[in-house]
């Protein structure tokens, strides 16, 4: 027969090794909430992206339109003509 000491001791290992179980458990419970909390966020984000995407439709289309290329480079070669007028005119000057 076991002495009453033992059987506290018994007791008290395995009071231990329970609340160290149930320690795990709870941490592993902590961070599924956390992850889950990240996992709603990224699909609430994602489901307002594409219902923003869908209803304002697509906005580059209109931007290319509005931007040409030709004209932009054509206003970069006219001032540099202008800077090298200038630059000719006060060489003139001296």
């Amino acid at each position: 027969m076991k002495t009453k000491l033992e059987e506290l001791m018994t007791n008290l290992k395995l009071n231990k090794f329970l609340d160290r179980e149930e320690e795990k458990e709870n941490c592993k419970k902590k961070w599924l909430l956390i992850l889950a909390i990240i996992g709603g966020a990224a699909l609430i984000g994602t489901a307002v992206f594409f219902a923003i995407r869908k209803f304002r439709g697509n906005e580059l289309e209109d931007w290319d339109d509005e931007f040409d290329e030709e004209d932009f480079f054509d206003d970069l070669e006219d001032e540099a003509d202008e800077i090298k007028e200038e630059a000719a005119e006060q060489a003139e000057e001296e």
